[in-house]
């Protein structure tokens, strides 16, 4: 074989190899879905399940709506909670910082009276989201359930990003890589 045409078949296979390896990570990448209404976007494995609430508290009328989509081995629990407009200008940072810690709390307890045990915290930590946004992560394990939670205050919409069963499946990562908020049209 003369050395043009060694040369010809190296090229060809590299762009046979790199058409494979972009097909192959291409497949295995789930394309994210813009909510503008809700203001986010992020890339579920499968469909999420929509359930739309209104709840009346002391504060007014707070509409809720959850996505739920269930992996192999974990499930996925987006929600996003619309205050009242007037009640959110008025809250300072301590009035922020509550919302975020009695999310944290509720769902704490939750999965602990889920799963009937005491949740073990390795990640809890407040931050600004996109640096600019309140919010709060925090983690853990009870029995032998990982949990992932990332609270966001976002002018008057509240998300809560959760993540119950194997949080480090590649599926499971690629959505929380994915959500991103996104300003409303």
């Amino acid at each position: 074989m003369t050395y043009l045409k060694r040369k010809l078949l190296m090229k060809k296979s590299f762009a046979l190899l790199f058409v494979l390896i972009f097909s192959f990570s291409a497949l295995s990448q789930t394309k994210a879905t813009a909510f503008p209404d809700a203001g986010f976007m992020a890339a579920f494995p499968s469909k999420p399940q929509v359930e739309k609430n209104q709840v009346d508290t002391k504060a007014g009328k707070i509409e809720t709506t959850s996505y739920n989509c269930e992996g192999e081995d974990f499930l996925i629990v987006l929600s996003e909670s619309v205050y009242p407009s007037d009640l959110v200008k008025k809250l300072d940072g301590v009035g922020i910082q509550g919302i975020l810690d009695g999310a944290k709390n509720g769902a704490v307890k939750n999965i602990e009276a889920q799963m009937g045990g005491k949740i073990t915290l390795t990640t809890d930590e407040n931050f600004l989201y996109d640096g600019k946004y309140a919010a709060t992560k925090f983690g853990g394990k009870v029995e032998e359930v990982d949990m992932e939670t990332v609270c966001i205050m976002k002018e008057n919409h509240f998300f809560i990003v959760m993540l119950v069963g194997n949080t480090k499946s590649e599926i499971a990562t690629q959505f929380i890589k994915s959500f991103q908020l996104i300003e409303k049209k």
